[in-house]
């Protein structure tokens, strides 16, 4: 169904384009004369180049006829260079509205990617609402080239997975158009969602899990899932997920799943004593979606003990990303600059300069609320008879 709902959208677009172009000096030989682009994963090439990596999409008028993907690689002294000789030897132009994904690599990343961001801002025929996304572990092209696990086309295939993601919470939504602002602001540092390769019955294909976090416009580290989904916390863009919350009872460790339904953060710069230090308050509505215990976890009792369990576990980790982003990463990955832009403009001009530095030593008071909400599991769990 969906490829169904994919292969619509994607002859609509060529319909579309059609009536652009005919309404205008173009004719039928000039429309053959393009190529859908589906993603684009930009390397290091050799001798300080680009290597430019291009999925094209070529499609088919019949009934039971599937998008055909193909792979184009060439490289160039700048991204457009690279982009003009893939055209080359192409013979076709290509068309940019249906591209999905930018995928770059991390030692690119790590050299810098304002030339990527200046390109897709500069070019006419790209877009800026498209997904950026670093790889880890192999080059960006290497995605490209990997095998879909439920799609034809690799970047659809990326793009689906990240939509899973607002459901999960283990890698941020990330376009290039919100990536280029967050780099150019001094009060937050940009993120973008990594994408590796995962074996899946022998089949590696892409998987996106994890955070890249940049200082300016240069990586600085990655972060994994569960660091992602506390990030994700701070930033106030929770959306769903489990807590896998771990709860001694006894002597005994007893542990449930918490199927996260609402979730609000609210961040307050205070100046305390003529210092800065930021508040922050998360209040979180949970179910209990899976209990590995035998014992009544809907007694009152139990309830209120796992509450505690999952309100010091939450703080714990919260904590902890905030320790890594200022020690390890030493970047403003959440954006509390802003905040403190915002409510404190006097107090934000006079430290904006440093605020790198700032930022370092920035006192920060985490609290957390977990409400249990009534859960449509049996309220007692199932024990084994012998």
């Amino acid at each position: 169904m969906e490829m169904r709902t994919r292969m619509a959208a994607l002859l609509t677009a060529i319909v579309i384009m059609s009536a652009t172009l005919l309404s205008g000096c173009w004719n039928l030989t000039e429309i053959d004369q393009l190529a859908v682009v589906a993603g684009v994963a930009i390397d290091k090439g050799q001798n300080d180049r680009l290597r430019i990596t291009v999925e094209t999409v070529e499609v088919g008028f019949g009934k039971e006829s599937e998008p055909k993907p193909r792979i184009l690689t060439m490289e160039g002294e700048t991204i457009f260079d690279a982009v003009r000789h893939i055209v080359s030897m192409l013979g076709k132009r290509l068309y940019w509205s249906h591209a999905k994904v930018v995928i770059i690599c991390p030692e690119l990343a790590e050299d810098g990617v304002l030339q990527v961001l200046d390109w897709f801002s500069r070019d006419s025929e790209t877009r800026t609402d498209i997904n950026i996304l670093v790889s880890k572990g192999v080059t960006a092209s290497e995605i490209l080239m990997s095998h879909p696990i439920s799609e034809t086309v690799v970047s659809y295939e990326i793009h689906k997975i990240l939509d899973s993601q607002k459901r999960l919470n283990h890698a941020p939504d990330i376009e290039v158009w919100k990536f280029a602002n967050e780099m150019e602001s001094k009060g937050i540092a940009a993120i973008a969602p990594v994408v590796e390769l995962k074996s899946v019955d022998s089949v590696k294909g892409p998987n996106v899990d994890g955070t890249a976090i940049f200082r300016g416009d240069k990586l600085s580290g990655f972060a994994d899932g569960i660091d992602t989904m506390c990030l994700l916390f701070i930033r106030d863009e929770i959306s769903g997920g489990i807590l896998v919350v771990k709860e001694e009872d006894r002597g005994k460790e007893n542990e449930a799943s918490l199927e996260i339904l609402n979730s609000k953060t609210k961040v307050s710069p205070v100046i305390r004593n003529g210092s800065v230090e930021i508040d922050i308050s998360v209040k979180t509505d949970v179910a209990i979606d899976e209990i590995n215990t035998s014992i009544n976890m809907m007694t009152e009792d139990r309830r209120n003990k796992l509450r505690l369990a999952a309100e010091n576990m939450l703080k714990a980790r919260i904590e902890g990303i905030i320790e890594k982003a200022q020690k390890e990463y030493a970047a403003d990955i959440f954006g509390f600059g802003d905040k403190l832009r915002k409510k404190h403009p006097s107090a934000w001009s006079i430290m904006e300069q440093d605020w790198h530095n700032t930022f370092k030593d920035l006192k920060t008071n985490v609290e957390v609320e977990v409400q249990i909400s009534n859960s449509t599991m049996l309220s007692k769990p199932l024990e084994v008879g012998y």
